[in-house]
């Protein structure tokens, strides 16, 4: 019934969409590691290292 519902009011595009955007946003974010890493080498591997793949910390070193 969930899935009926879904259909019918056009979120299921909407979910469909973001998938397929998902999965081309990993596979170009992957390409371009590879190319960062064969550019830069270990100062990359650093950096990704310390800094989250999608959403960066925002907030990292403030405290309250």
């Amino acid at each position: 019934m969930l899935l009926g519902t879904t259909l019918m009011n056009g979120f299921g595009k909407l979910l469909l969409y973001f998938v397929i955007a998902v999965i081309i946003l990993e596979i170009k974010i992957r390409a371009e590691e590879m190319l960062m890493i064969e550019t830069f080498k270990d100062n990359y591997l650093k950096y990704k290292y310390k800094v989250p793949k999608l959403i960066p910390r925002i907030l990292k070193g403030k405290k309250n």
